[in-house]
């Protein structure tokens, strides 16, 4: 029996999260295990995660103190949440639409003939729910939803627009 331990080191997250597994088998070379944990070669494996729960864990400082609703704090929050990765500022393509010009524009959704304002409430929406309307040429169920409070929602919704005036 084989006992194995794997931590995800964390600088901003107290405890870590940690993940401990046993294989019992005797030939450990190579295992592959179904979802119940076991294998046709009568193979089990066990683990335990401890830490963090994994449904909270998403590898940034949850709480970043953000009280009030303000361009720079929706900028903090854009940087912090990995938004940069999908969504763009200065025009560029990529994963998502971009956010420039996006606010006061017109915008395709998919599945809709006629385009919509790209106001405030769409904007927050799209943060919410990202699912309620899916920009049109991009896939649906890629942005995953946040669960933020009210100002860091309205800080991101403060930042979206300054970036779409040019700020």
């Amino acid at each position: 029996m084989e006992k194995h331990s794997l931590t995800v080191l964390s600088l901003t997250r107290k405890p870590p999260l940690s993940f401990d597994f046993t294989i019992s088998s005797p030939d450990a070379k190579s295992i592959t295990f179904g979802k119940d944990g076991t294998n046709p070669n009568g193979n089990v494996l066990k683990h335990t995660f401890t830490g963090e729960k994994i449904r909270d864990y998403q590898g940034f400082p949850r709480d970043l103190k953000i009280k009030t609703a303000t361009v720079a704090n929706g900028q903090i929050l854009f940087e912090n949440l990995g938004c940069s990765a999908c969504h763009s500022i200065d025009g560029s393509v990529g994963h998502g639409p971009t956010l420039a010009g996006l606010f006061g524009s017109e915008r395709m959704i998919e599945g809709s003939p006629t385009p919509i304002k790209a106001d405030a409430a769409y904007i927050l929406e799209s943060i919410k729910a990202p699912n309620a309307k899916t920009a049109k040429n991009f896939p649906p169920n890629y942005m995953p939803p946040y669960q933020l409070s009210d100002p860091e929602y309205d800080s991101l919704n403060l930042y979206i627009q300054s970036v779409a005036k040019g700020e």
